[in-house]
C-alpha cells in the first residue's frame, strides 16, 4: 500500500536561524520525497526569514492580517494537499525518522490525531529558568494521557478532524492548540501519543518564559468559556494550578537538577522562584484576557 501524502505546515516569526535548521532536518526525513510537501507560513518576518523560505526547496506563503501562529497554521492548512496534516513549530528540530514514525502511529485505524515527542534542548549548564520549562511545559505525553489533549508544535492529524471541527480560532496567541484538540478529543476523535515522532526544542531562558507564561495566562478565560467553567471555578482552579505544578513536577524529581556543577538546594530554590514568578505572570495574563473578554462581549 503506498504511503498517505502529507502536509507539513510551520508557521514562522522572525525565527530564521532555528527555522535554517528544522528545514534541512526535513530534507533528511526517511519518509518517501514524493509523499509529503512543506508549507511554511510567514507570519509577518522582519529578519531574514523570507530569504531562508526562498532558498528552500519548499513552498512558502505569507499571513500578515492576523499576527497569531494559530491564523498562519489555518492559511497553511487551506493551501495543503495532503491527507494528512503535520503541524511542526519552527523551533522544533525533527529527528531523521520523525515522520515516518508518526505516520506509523496511525496503523490503528481508529486513530485520528497522533502528538509527538518533544525533546528539550538543555546545554552541560542550564538555567533555572530552561529546567522549570523543560519540566513543567510542553509535556506532550502528559497532556495527551491525563487531559486529552496536545500541542501544535508536534502534532499530527487526518484531515477529516478540520473538515469536522472546524480551523483554528485565530484571535489568540496562546492555547489555541489545547481549544484544538479539546474540541477533537470531545467530539470522539482519537488522540495517541508518539514517542518515536521527536523533535529537538530548545528551553527557554528567563525573560522569554516569563513572557510566554504571559500569553498562555491571557488565553486562558477563552479556553475556560469553550470547557463550560464559569469565572470563579475557573479562578480557583487557576489559583491552586502552581503550587500543584512545583510539588508534581519537582517535589519527587532529584534528576531536575545536576548537584556536581550546582548547589542542589540553592538550585532548586531558584527554580521554585522562577516558578513562582511565571505564576504571577500567567495570573497577570489572565486578569487582561478576562477584562478584554468581558469587554468584547
Amino acid at each position: 500500500m503506498s504511503p498517505p501524502f502529507v502536509s507539513i505546515i510551520i508557521p514562522v516569526y522572525n525565527g530564521a536561524d532555528r527555522l535554517e535548521k528544522v528545514l534541512e532536518a526535513l530534507q533528511r526525513q526517511t519518509y518517501p520525497d514524493e509523499h509529503y510537501e512543506v508549507l511554511i507560513v510567514d507570519n509577518g518576518s522582519t529578519d531574514r526569514t523570507p530569504e531562508v523560505i526562498a532558498d528552500s526547496p519548499f513552498q512558502g506563503y505569507e499571513e500578515t492580517d492576523i499576527q497569531s501562529p494559530y491564523a498562519a497554521r489555518n492559511t497553511g492548512i487551506k493551501q495543503s494537499q495532503g491527507n494528512i496534516i503535520a503541524l511542526l513549530d519552527a523551533t522544533c528540530i525533527p529527528v531523521d525518522n520523525w515522520l515516518e514514525a508518526g505516520i506509523e502511529c496511525f496503523d490503528d485505524e481508529m486513530t485520528d490525531l497522533v502528538g509527538g515527542q518533544v525533546t528539550f534542548e538543555l546545554g552541560d549548564d542550564p538555567t533555572p529558568a530552561e529546567i522549570y520549562d523543560s519540566k513543567g511545559n510542553v509535556q506532550m505525553k502528559q497532556n495527551i494521557r491525563e487531559r486529552d489533549v496536545a500541542k501544535t508544535g508536534n502534532l499530527f492529524f487526518k484531515r477529516e478532524v478540520i473538515d469536522s471541527i472546524g480551523m483554528f480560532s485565530e484571535n489568540v496567541r496562546s492555547g489555541g492548540d489545547v481549544l484544538w484538540t479539546g474540541k477533537a478529543t470531545k467530539k470522539g476523535f482519537k488522540l495517541i501519543y508518539c514517542a518515536n515522532a521527536e523533535v529537538y526544542y530548545p528551553a527557554k531562558r528567563f525573560q522569554s518564559l516569563v513572557r510566554k507564561q504571559y500569553r498562555v495566562g491571557k488565553g486562558r478565560p477563552k479556553i475556560w468559556k469553550v470547557n463550560g467553567k464559569n469565572t470563579l471555578e475557573a479562578i480557583l482552579s487557576g489559583l491552586l494550578a502552581f503550587p500543584m505544578k512545583i510539588v508534581k513536577t519537582f517535589g519527587t524529581d532529584s534528576a531536575s537538577v545536576d548537584s556536581s556543577t550546582n548547589d542542589n538546594e540553592s538550585v532548586s530554590t531558584t527554580i521554585v522562584a522562577v516558578g513562582a514568578i511565571c505564576y504571577l505572570a500567567q495570573i497577570l495574563g489572565t486578569l487582561v484576557g478576562l477584562i478584554t473578554m468581558l469587554r468584547d462581549q
